[in-house]
């Protein structure tokens, strides 16, 4: 190798070139979410920070993730990386996935005020009245008691309520009349918590858009 040898990868000068120093790859931060086509699902665990579910709509994600970080006109700068839940959403979306909105949310289109506290979020027509994730960490039962709504089982499909239990910190009161209603108040507009379509939870609120 020579003084003046080009990098393949950035066409520089070798001695210049900075391709062989290794970076720290800093992922966003997300909750579980799922993708789908309709009959396929896949759901991104956010404690591995990987993708579960059929393994043909994983192995087409995965074989358009590079691994390099790149730039995207309206998304920023990201790793394409499994681990990379903006990265995941966007090469979905690409091969024609859907998701519902506990997918992570990039660029400033399609956006809409939140109907519990008037943030903007992004607008999805299958769930109009959906609230921002603010607003679900701030859902109450009907006596002011915070409440939390999960899927059964970890494929993304059925739902549960839990209630915030004074004595430990954490939300681990089953509550059955909630599970079976979906019931619950941000800012007192009484909103409904319901299985998403292709797994996940989402929350509208009762009002006319």
């Amino acid at each position: 190798m020579s003084l003046g040898d080009i990098c393949s990868n950035c066409l520089d000068v070798v001695m210049y070139c900075e391709c062989w120093i290794p970076k720290d790859k800093d992922f966003s931060e997300s909750g579980d979410f799922t993708m789908g086509d309709g009959q396929r699902t896949v759901l991104w665990n956010s404690k591995t920070l990987g993708l579960e579910g059929d393994q043909e709509l994983i192995a087409k994600i995965r074989s358009e993730l590079s691994g390099e970080e790149v730039t995207i006109c309206d998304v920023g700068t990201i790793w394409m990386d499994e681990r990379e839940p903006v990265a995941v959403t966007f090469i979905g979306s690409g091969i024609g996935l859907e998701y519902g909105p506990d997918a992570p949310k990039y660029g400033m289109l399609n956006n809409a005020p939140c109907p519990t506290c008037e943030s903007m979020i992004e607008h999805f027509e299958r769930y109009p009245n959906y609230i921002c994730g603010n607003c679900v960490a701030k859902l109450v039962d009907v006596n002011g008691v915070p409440i939390r709504f999960e899927n059964e089982s970890m494929l993304g499909t059925g739902i549960k309520a839990l209630l915030l239990n004074p004595a430990t910190g954490d939300y681990d009161l089953p509550d059955q009349i909630s599970s079976m209603t979906g019931e619950a108040f941000c800012n007192g507009v009484r909103c409904v918590a319901e299985e998403a379509r292709f797994g996940g939870v989402i929350v509208q609120a009762m009002v006319d858009k």
